[in-house]
């Protein structure tokens, strides 16, 4: 799976901690990709909302809760 974070108000920073750490100030229309498997964090800037769409990879088995 797969995500994509969405700023509706204020913004955050995102990082991604490995393999090359980079950070990135995301706002409304400028989202951040979160890749399987990358470690990453979120650091909210003052007041934010924000939501969070997952996606599945295309022929990829992911095992289900119960």
């Amino acid at each position: 799976m797969w995500g994509l974070i969405q700023v509706i108000e204020g913004s955050l920073t995102y990082r991604i901690l490995e393999p090359t750490p980079t950070e990135a100030t995301l706002t409304i229309g400028r989202p951040g990709v979160v890749e399987p498997g990358r470690l990453h964090e979120i650091e909210p800037r003052g007041p934010v909302r924000f939501f969070v769409e997952f996606f599945e990879l295309p022929g990829v088995d992911v095992p289900r809760g119960q």
